[in-house]
């Protein structure tokens, strides 16, 4: 190489290193990582690992979620974490199950949902255990709307709506809502529920507690959708880019009429579609042969606008709260890489030991 094309890289590099420097620096959002094979998440703010938090649990499937100044780990024996996000310490623990699933927020309450034992746990803001609702059923899908919260018994075949303020009193059930319930949404004021063993999704109006079943082509036949998860359908003005799953596209789902609207064609078989807050770009990593790849879209016209190797096995990616950065976790790679959208642009790769779910919070 000659040496002008030596001094023009050598600018070039320097310049892009700027930019990224720049970039991250303009980042507020702390990122909560999940390290899967380890019982710790770690904290990263601007490109940069903070610290990691231990003794959590067996965190395959973990969530983490925030409210009211604190966030909330759930672990998949059943410890509940409560951290503080200016810290990054853990304030409180306790065990609310063998085998837990999920958790949301309710009123002043928190709940979470248990395979075993199988009950519904609402407890306070300082983790003392309020109430136990026996189900007779592994609890999954649950979401809160107002006041009321619903939960999918998945080995009754049935929906429970609850009142935070009758005492989680159940007012309404759905007896025979679906074959195996196992996942679900919060559009409006409609509960969506997925079934392992049906191909129709349960609607369930909670204004007017009316129930019906809708068949949307959203799985290849004889695929479940358990891939993929609901809490990962982009949402932008009632209408749904989500996964097909077994199938190379992304359904357009009107929520209003819950019918296809369309389709955005892929090359290989899809995970997740997130959405950026702006609603511009729709992130969409795969399955199988194509888990190193990540896909870009413009979601107005379903364009692509990057097809990419991102890393090796991609598990979860999210955008950041202002949408100018998009993080993702690869698992084999053990790395978090942080992109700029505008230009799009590598701005870190921060060593994570099996890194999979990725949250944030705003500090």
């Amino acid at each position: 190489m000659r040496p002008l094309g030596i001094v023009f890289c050598v600018w070039a590099s320097l310049c892009s290193l700027a930019h990224a420097e720049s970039e991250l620096k303009k980042a507020s959002e702390k990122v909560y990582v999940i390290e899967r094979d380890r019982s710790q998440i770690a904290v990263l703010q601007h490109g940069r690992l903070l610290r990691e938090i231990g003794g959590l649990g067996k965190l395959h499937h973990a969530t983490v979620k925030f409210w009211r100044g604190h966030g909330y780990l759930i672990s998949r024996d059943g410890l509940l974490s409560q951290i503080d996000p200016k810290t990054d310490q853990v304030i409180r623990q306790v065990r609310v199950g063998k085998s837990s699933i999920a958790l949301d927020f309710v009123g002043s309450w928190i709940a979470v949902a248990n395979y075993a034992p199988q009950d519904v746990v609402f407890l306070d803001a300082q983790l003392k255990i309020h109430k136990r609702l026996v189900t007779g059923s592994r609890n999954v899908g649950i979401k809160s709307w107002r006041e009321l919260l619903v939960v999918a018994l998945m080995d009754r075949d049935a929906l429970w709506v609850l009142d935070s303020q009758k005492g989680f009193r159940v007012v309404h059930r759905v007896e025979k809502a679906g074959k195996m319930p196992y996942d679900a949404l919060i559009a409006g004021s409609f509960y969506l529920s997925a079934f392992f063993k049906e191909r129709q999704i349960g609607v369930l109006d909670l204004e007017k507690k009316v129930y019906r079943r809708v068949l949307l082509p959203i799985a290849k036949e004889g695929v479940p959708y358990k891939i993929p998860h609901f809490g990962m359908w982009g949402v932008w003005e009632g209408m749904a880019y989500l996964p097909v799953a077994g199938s190379q596209q992304l359904a357009k789902v009107d929520l209003a009429r819950f019918r296809r609207d369309g389709q955005i064609m892929l090359t290989g078989l899809p995970v997740f579609a997130v959405l950026s807050a702006d609603g511009h770009s729709l992130a969409v990593n795969y399955s199988g042969e194509m888990q190193d790849f990540l896909t870009i879209i413009q979601r107005k016209d379903g364009k692509i606008l990057r097809h990419f190797r991102a890393g090796k096995r991609i598990m979860h990616l999210r955008f950041s709260p202002d949408s100018k950065r998009l993080y993702l976790s690869s698992y084999f790679d053990h790395k978090v890489r942080v992109f700029s959208v505008k230009p799009w642009q590598k701005l870190a790769s921060v060593v994570v030991p099996t890194p999979s779910g990725l949250f944030m919070v705003q500090p």
